[in-house]
């Protein structure tokens, strides 16, 4: 059982570390990042479809479209700045994709939340679709959490120590020491 889990409960968070790294096939940095990315785009898209397709003539719609404000707004940074980051590797790039990826915190962690509650307040409970949309909230919230706080600490871990994929930027720096010097006068 691995040790480094940041929060263990009687070895739960071990465990789930565990688990995880035997789905993954024990991720690297790289690895992450590029699943990361991967999961942004999926995040994005499925929501999208899923109003796209289903809740377009739903009376669940004012719910939902909350919903999709919030996950649209989390994920849609982190998508963009990777598939940035895939083109264009530089020290730029990878501190936009940083914030983009802090960013995205802010969907599971916090607006998923205020949304369920804004739901809870003013759906028709004596129907089986309120608790079915409420079941699915949560289970998706928490798959969203669970994937936040496995990868991004390997996402960041990568964005300050990874090597740049172009190499003459090492060697290329983004402003030249005499100038700087000048601007300092």
């Amino acid at each position: 059982m691995s040790d480094d889990a940041g929060v263990d409960v009687n070895g739960t968070g071990a465990g789930i570390e565990d688990a995880f790294d035997e789905i993954t096939g024990d991720l690297d940095n790289s690895g992450a990042t590029f699943y990361y990315g991967i999961t942004a785009w999926v995040m994005v898209l499925a929501t999208y479809l899923a109003y796209e397709f289903t809740f377009e003539e739903s009376k669940y719609i004012a719910f939902f479209m909350s919903y999709l404000w919030e996950v649209q707004t989390a994920w849609w940074a982190p998508a963009w700045g990777w598939l940035i980051l895939s083109f264009f590797d530089n020290e730029a790039t990878r501190a936009i994709f940083g914030l983009s990826v802090m960013w995205s915190l802010r969907g599971p962690f916090v607006y998923h939340w205020v949304s369920l509650i804004q739901f809870i307040h003013w759906a028709d409970f004596g129907e089986t679709g309120a608790y079915i949309w409420t079941a699915i909230h949560v289970v998706f919230g928490l798959v969203q959490i669970l994937l936040q706080a496995l990868l991004i600490p390997s996402v960041l871990q990568w964005i300050e120590t990874a090597a740049y994929y172009n190499e003459e930027y090492e060697e290329e720096p983004l402003i030249d020491e005499a100038e700087e010097e000048e601007d300092d006068y």
